[in-house]
């Protein structure tokens, strides 16, 4: 199931979403930035509360484009298992950097449901 054709399309289509993600990245940075300069320079409230909230919007816009990401993890690993062509020691690097990115990423969508308050986990968090 993890090399069939359409599982692959799918992982592309997914792996294209990287260029959105960092340009949230930098929006989201950007506007700590800022909340920082208008801080120091004793800025009105209104304005930083306003950027405090888009950061949060980026925050879980972000969240959401990394959902299903951890599948791309997965099938890299699952292809790392075939490469035989490189040196032992990056081989065995990368096949544990895979699933330790896919538990990351997962760890990241549960804390997504929790964050919307889909599922809310008492006494965890």
């Amino acid at each position: 199931m993890m090399l069939h054709p359409s599982f692959s399309q799918l992982v592309r289509f997914i792996s294209t979403l990287a260029g959105r993600d960092k340009l949230l990245y930098f929006i989201q940075y950007s506007g700590r930035l800022s909340i920082w300069l208008l801080s120091r320079t004793n800025g009105s409230g209104a304005p930083i509360e306003a950027m405090r909230s888009l950061i949060g919007h980026i925050i879980v816009t972000r969240k959401f484009l990394r959902v299903g990401n951890n599948i791309e993890f997965c099938l890299a690993a699952v292809t790392r298992l075939n490469n035989k062509s490189q040196d032992a020691f990056l081989n065995c690097a990368n096949l544990a950097r895979q699933p330790l990115l896919a538990g990351y990423l997962t760890c990241d969508s549960i804390t997504l449901i929790q964050t919307l308050k889909l599922y809310v986990v008492v006494g965890v968090w």
